[in-house]
Formats: C-alpha cells, sequence, structure tokens
C-alpha cells in the first residue's frame, strides 16, 4: 500500500536543543493513528514538522512540495481552538472551502455540495448559522473537523482532538474519526486518554525524549510494562 506520508531520520532542533531525533515513520491510507507520550516528549513538534511547518533535518516527502500542494494532500486541526473572527459556521466553512477551491474535488462537486456533505458526517448541520464563539468545547472541535474535511484532503492531523472535553464529548468526536477512517481518510492525532484508545485506534506511536519508543497495534502498545517504560522519569 502506497504511503501517503513518510518520514527519514527527521530530527527537529529549538534554539540548539533537539527536540526530535532520527524519526522514520509513515502513514498509509485509511489509518486511524494515535500518537502518544508524556507532555514535553515531541508529539506536537513532530506533527508540526512533518506539515513543514518547522524547519526539520531528514527527509519527508512533503518537504519537496509547495505549501499549495501540501494543502491537497493534509488538513490540519490544532490544538488552538481560537479564531479570531466570531462568524457564523457558515461563512468560516464557505471561506476555507473557498481557499481550497484549487483541489481536484471542486472540479466535479460544487463548494455547497462539499459543505453539505461535510455537515452531515460531522453532525454538524444545526450550528450552521450560529456564531463561532456561541459553540460549546465539543461543537467547536466538530466544527473545526468540518473546516478541516472541506479542504477534502486524504489526510488529517489533529493535536489533542479531546483536549478540554467532557466524556460524551470526547467519545462522540473518537466515533466521527473513526468514520472518516472507515471511508479512507488517514486520521492521525496526538492524544492524552490512553483508556479510549483500543477501542477506535488502529495503530499507536509513543514518544519520549523526542524519539519512537513505539509504533505497533494498540494490544502491543499499551501494555502495562510498555506504558511504564513510555511514562517513567
Amino acid at each position: 500500500m502506497k504511503n501517503l506520508i513518510s518520514t527519514s531520520k527527521l530530527s527537529v532542533f529549538i534554539n540548539r536543543t533537539q527536540i526530535i531525533e532520527n524519526i522514520s515513520i509513515d502513514f498509509v491510507r485509511g489509518e486511524l493513528v494515535a500518537v502518544i507520550g508524556k507532555n514535553g516528549a515531541g508529539k506536537s513538534t513532530l506533527l508540526k514538522a512533518i506539515l513543514q511547518l518547522l524547519p526539520h533535518t531528514g527527509d519527508c516527502n512533503l518537504s519537496s512540495l509547495t505549501s499549495e500542494q501540501r494543502s491537497r494532500i493534509v488538513a490540519w486541526v490544532p490544538q488552538q481552538r481560537d479564531i479570531i473572527w466570531n462568524i457564523p459556521v457558515k461563512m468560516l466553512l464557505q471561506y476555507t472551502a473557498k481557499k481550497s477551491a484549487t483541489n481536484n474535488a471542486f472540479k466535479t462537486k460544487s463548494i455547497d455540495q462539499i459543505i453539505g456533505e461535510v455537515l452531515a458526517l460531522t453532525g454538524t448541520k444545526h450550528l450552521l448559522n450560529h456564531n463561532i464563539r456561541s459553540l460549546s468545547g465539543g461543537e467547536l472541535t466538530a466544527v473545526l473537523i468540518a473546516r478541516a474535511l472541506v479542504q477534502e484532503t486524504p489526510v488529517l492531523f489533529m493535536d489533542e482532538p479531546l483536549a478540554s472535553l467532557d466524556p460524551f464529548q470526547k467519545l462522540k468526536i473518537l466515533k466521527l474519526l473513526k468514520k472518516l477512517s472507515l471511508k479512507g481518510k488517514t486520521v492521525v492525532a496526538t492524544l492524552h486518554d490512553i483508556d479510549l484508545i483500543e477501542k477506535f485506534f488502529g495503530r499507536v506511536i509513543s514518544l519520549k525524549n523526542g524519539r519512537v519508543i513505539d509504533n505497533d497495534t494498540p494490544e502491543n502498545v499499551l501494555k502495562p510494562n510498555r506504558l511504564r517504560r513510555l511514562y517513567s522519569d
């Protein structure tokens, strides 16, 4: 199966401190991948480096692409949920869709058609005319996923999508991510909720001090002895 994203010996230095060290990983179509580790392990830094939001050494198949070409491959949902403009959800999705109008999908579908499909998939149709700042945490997360989905990319990167959500909201978002992977989208998310991973995710990458400790199925990675090794000082 062809890798959508590949890295080889990818490393990141920030202020002369090495944050990511020689990481070689691949992501293929339809995967739902959790990236776990202690705070400061390098989870967010790894995703940002792959997205070319941070400088790095080593290789990544996205590095040689223009920003426009990368935007056709992967969409990004950052941990920071703040949106400057308090605009209706509909306007946010339309603005994002128009910016992504160079994607192949828009040659056969109208922007309204794609927005309608995304609203149905994320269960956010009832929020279409709500202003962004009126949304609950779970609603805003779902809308930001919808914003990423209108870009019609095969890959979705998410940084702590479950942060600040209550248990019901977490399950709702995880079910949505599972649905997306079953439809063929590759979803990679950094997480702290270890207890929820095994039910929803097919692969787990664990990071410690900027290095990959495990890259395997949840059944193997989430064994008590491996978790002790991962989270110990």
